[in-house]
């Protein structure tokens, strides 16, 4: 997650959507795979983007279990 975050902050902005470890898509992709995955969680996630951007705006989307961001590199 970090690696991606690094690249993604060498562009001017950005938008990325965080899934929420509940959803079932996600549930589906990664299935057989949660140690590969043990620290993908929201916590994580808010710290790694806090250390690289700026967050401009969030909007989590109806389901509840997902969030867009708008991100600016710090």
């Amino acid at each position: 997650m970090a690696l991606l975050l690094e690249w993604l902050r060498s562009l001017q902005s950005t938008i990325i959507e965080f899934v929420e470890r509940k959803d079932e898509m996600f549930q589906r992709l990664l299935a057989n795979r949660d140690a590969q995955y043990a620290d993908y969680t929201a916590e994580n996630f808010n710290r790694e983007v806090a250390r690289c951007f700026t967050t401009c705006d969030r909007l989590r989307l109806e389901d509840g279990l997902r969030e867009l961001l708008l991100l600016k590199p710090r």
